[in-house]
C-alpha cells in the first residue's frame, strides 16, 4: 500500500509539475488556489491541534489526578502533572530536537528573512507534539504559536514540494501562519495582520491577498467543524463618557511596563536554566515542578489561561490581589515553563496577563469614578490587546484581533490610545519584542532593512584581514612613524612580549605626540589606547559596522570572544564594503541555484557544475576538450544533462 501511495503521489506530482510547464497559468491564480490548499491544511491542522490538547488535558487532569490523589498524594496531586509533563517534553528534546533549532514563531520569521521561508518542517511538528504535552499537563503556555507553525510548516512544505521561489514560499509560510492565527480566535483579518506585520516584517499586495484569502479559509474551515465564534466570549463594549479616554490612555502606559516585565522575564529565566550544569530532561522536570507548585495556591496560572479569561469577561470579579499575583505570576511560570524546556507559545499568556491587568485596572477607576467608567470588563479587554501589542510589538494586529473579537467599532478608539501608549513606550526605551529578542541574542536583526538581512550570511571571520602588521609596545614613536609612511595604514595592534593584544595605536595619537619635545623615544606603550572596542570572529559583518558608526573609528581588531587578549585579525571599513559585495553575490547565486533546479525539473534537463582551480589540467579548456567521465561520477549520462564549469 504505501508503494501505491508513494507512486501515486509522484504521478501527481509529474502532472502538476506538466501541468504548470504546458499551461502557464496566471500567477495571480495560482498563488489563489495555493493559497486555499494551505488556508483548509492550516485550519483542519490547529483544528487536530487543539483537539489533542483536550484530550491529553482530559487525561492528565480527568484521569491521572484524581488516580495520584488516591494514592496518597491528596492536594499535591496537581503539582505532579506539570512535573510529569516537563519530564516528557524534556526527554522528547533530548532525543529528537536539535538545541539550536530557534524555537516558534521567532524561528520562523528568521528562516523567512534569511532562507526564503523554508522551514525543517520536522522540526516544526516536534515542537507542535512538545506543545501537546506542556498544554495537557498545564504547563504556563500558549497554544497560537503551535497553531502558527503547523500553518507555516503546511506553507512552506507545499513551496518546497513545488520548487518555488523565495518570494512565494515565504507568501505560502505567511498564508500557514495567518491561517494558525485566524482559526485560533475566528479572527481572519488580525489573522492577516499577524502574517503581515510578524511573519514578513512588509506589506505587499499579491502577498496580502493571498493571507487574506487563506486566513477566511482556515477561520471559515474552522468555525464549521467546531461550530463555534470567537475564542473568547466577549461582552457588548460600552461606552459611557468622553473622559474615559484619558483612563484608557493611562492603561496603556501602564501595559507597556508590564509587558516589558513579561519579555524580560522570560529571556532572564531562560538564562538561568541554560546555566544550570544538568541535564535538559532533569532542567525540565525542575521547570514542571516549579509551575506545580505555583498552582497550588493559584490553579489560574496552570494550562493556556482561556477559561480565566473568559470568567473575568464575563463579569466575575477577583480581588485586587489575586488580580496583581495573576499578572506576575503568569509572567514567571511561563517564563519558568519555557525556559526550563517547555513547548508552547507566548501569545496567549500575553492575553492572559492584559486581561488580568486590564480587570484591575477597570476595579480601580470603577471605585474612583463611578458616573463615567464602562465595567472593568472593557478594561480588561482593552489591557490584552495593550500588552499583546508591547509584547510582540504588531500594533495593528492587537487592535484588528480585539475589534473582530468584539465585532463593536466603539471599541476602536479605546483600543488605538492604549496600544499606540503601549507600543510608543517601548518603542521610546528600544525593548526588543518576545520574538525578536531571541533572535538579537543569535545576532540576527530583521528591523533593519534587506540590506542588513543580506549581510546576516557574511561573519566578520570571513571578511576580516588576517595579514595584518602589528606593532610591539616597546618600539620608539620615531620607529612607529616609519612604519606608519612605509605601510600607508592609518592604525596597528599592538602587542605585548607574550603576544597578547594591549591596545591599539593610531596616525591621531602620534601626531598628537609629536607636539611634545622628545617624542622619538617615547615607546608606543606611551601613546596607545588601551580600552579597546573590538570585534567576534562568530558575528555578522553588519554588527562590526555598527560598533564603528558608534564610536566613530575606522577598524576594529578582531579577538578571541573567550580569550580577548588573543588577536585573530583587523576588519576595516574597505574590509566590509567588500563582504557586502560578497554577501550580494552569495544572495544572487543561492537565487540563480533556486531558479536553475526548479527549470531543470520543469524541463527535464540538469545542470552539473564542476569547480575548475586554476593550474588544473581543465583551466583554460574547452568543455568538448575534457571528456568528462560524467557516468564514473556516479551519474548516468543522458542528453538532457547539461555541464558548466566554475573559474
Amino acid at each position: 500500500m504505501e508503494g501505491n501511495e508513494g507512486s501515486l503521489l509522484r504521478s501527481w506530482h509529474q502532472w502538476w509539475l506538466k501541468w504548470l510547464e504546458e499551461y502557464q497559468p496566471y500567477e495571480h491564480v495560482s498563488m489563489v488556489g495555493l493559497a486555499v490548499v494551505v488556508g483548509l491544511v492550516g485550519g483542519l491542522g490547529t483544528v487536530l491541534f487543539h483537539e489533542a490538547v483536550n484530550r491529553g488535558t482530559a487525561f492528565f487532569f480527568g484521569t491521572l489526578r484524581p488516580l495520584l490523589a488516591d494514592v496518597g498524594f491528596g492536594h499535591f496531586a496537581i503539582a505532579l502533572l506539570p512535573t510529569l509533563g516537563g519530564l516528557l517534553v524534556g526527554l522528547m528534546a533530548w532525543a529528537f530536537v536539535d538545541p539550536e533549532w530557534p524555537p516558534g514563531v521567532a524561528g520562523i520569521m528568521e528562516r523567512v528573512a534569511l532562507a526564503g521561508g523554508r522551514l525543517n518542517v520536522r522540526a516544526r511538528l516536534l515542537r507542535v507534539v512538545g506543545a501537546v504535552i506542556t498544554l495537557s499537563s498545564g504547563g504556563s503556555a500558549g497554544p497560537e504559536d503551535p497553531s502558527v507553525q503547523i500553518g507555516a510548516a503546511a506553507g512552506s512544505a507545499l513551496a518546497q514540494r513545488l520548487h518555488l521561489s523565495d518570494e512565494k514560499t515565504r507568501t505560502l509560510v505567511g498564508c500557514g501562519a495567518a491561517a494558525g492565527i485566524a482559526s485560533a480566535f475566528n479572527a481572519p483579518i488580525g489573522g492577516a495582520f499577524f502574517a503581515m506585520e510578524i511573519i514578513l516584517g512588509q506589506f505587499q499586495g499579491l502577498a496580502f491577498a493571498a493571507i487574506v484569502i487563506s486566513s477566511v479559509i482556515s477561520a471559515a474551515l474552522t468555525e464549521s467543524i467546531l461550530g463555534r465564534g470567537a475564542a473568547f466570549p466577549v461582552p457588548e463594549y460600552t461606552f459611557v463618557n468622553f473622559r474615559e479616554f484619558g483612563l484608557y490612555l493611562v492603561l496603556g502606559l501602564i501595559a507597556a511596563p508590564v509587558a516589558i516585565f513579561y519579555v524580560q522575564s522570560l529571556y532572564r529565566v531562560g538564562d538561568f536554566f541554560r546555566d544550570l550544569q544538568l541535564p535538559g530532561p532533569v532542567k525540565a522536570l525542575i521547570g514542571g515542578a516549579l509551575v506545580g507548585l505555583m498552582g497550588l495556591w493559584l490553579p489560574q496560572l496552570l494550562g493556556q489561561g482561556y477559561p480565566e479569561m473568559r470568567a473575568v469577561l464575563e463579569g466575575q470579579r477577583l480581588a485586587l490581589g489575586v488580580l496583581f499575583l495573576l499578572v506576575v505570576g503568569k509572567a514567571l511560570a511561563t517564563a519558568i515553563t519555557l525556559g526550563s524546556g517547555g513547548m508552547g507559545g507566548v501569545f496567549a499568556p500575553a492575553l492572559f496577563i492584559g486581561a488580568m491587568l486590564g480587570e484591575l485596572f477597570g476595579q480601580v477607576v470603577n471605585a474612583w469614578f463611578p458616573t463615567y467608567t464602562a465595567p472593568s470588563a472593557a478594561y480588561a479587554m482593552v489591557g490584552m490587546a495593550a500588552v499583546l501589542a508591547a509584547s510582540v510589538r504588531a500594533p495593528l494586529t492587537a487592535i484588528m484581533l480585539l475589534f473582530e473579537m468584539t465585532d463593536d467599532y466603539r471599541i476602536l478608539l479605546p483600543l488605538m490610545l492604549a496600544v499606540v501608549a503601549s507600543t510608543t513606550i517601548v518603542e521610546l526605551l528600544r525593548q526588543e519584542s518576545v520574538y525578536t529578542l531571541v533572535l538579537v541574542r543569535r545576532g540576527v536583526h530583521l528591523d533593519q532593512g534587506r540590506d542588513i538581512d543580506v549581510m546576516q550570511g557574511v561573519l566578520v571571520s570571513e571578511a576580516m584581514d588576517v595579514h595584518h602588521e602589528t606593532v610591539p609596545e616597546t618600539m620608539t614613536l620615531k620607529e612607529l612613524r616609519e612604519r606608519f609612511i612605509s605601510s600607508r595604514y592609518h592604525g596597528f595592534p599592538v602587542l605585548d612580549e607574550a603576544g597578547h593584544l594591549v591596545g591599539i595605536v593610531t596616525v591621531q595619537d602620534l601626531e598628537e605626540a609629536m607636539e611634545h619635545p622628545g617624542w622619538e623615544e617615547w615607546p608606543v606603550s606611551r601613546i596607545l589606547t588601551r580600552e579597546l572596542v573590538v570585534a567576534y570572529p562568530d558575528e555578522p559583518v553588519w554588527v562590526a559596522l555598527k560598533r564603528m558608526g558608534m564610536h566613530n573609528i575606522g577598524r576594529l581588531p578582531v579577538v578571541d570572544r573567550m580569550n580577548p587578549s588573543r588577536l585573530l585579525g583587523v576588519i576595516r571599513r574597505e574590509d566590509i564594503v567588500r563582504a557586502y559585495n560578497l554577501a550580494i553575490l552569495r544572495r544572487t547565486e543561492m537565487q540563480h541555484r533556486a531558479e536553475q533546479f526548479r527549470l531543470g525539473r520543469l524541463t527535464g534537463k540538469e545542470v552539473v557544475e564542476f569547480q575548475v582551480r586554476p593550474g588544473s589540467f581543465a583551466d583554460g579548456r574547452r568543455v568538448r576538450e575534457l571528456h568528462l567521465p560524467i557516468a564514473a561520477l556516479g551519474r548516468q549520462q543522458t542528453p538532457g544533462r547539461q555541464v558548466r564549469l566554475l573559474r
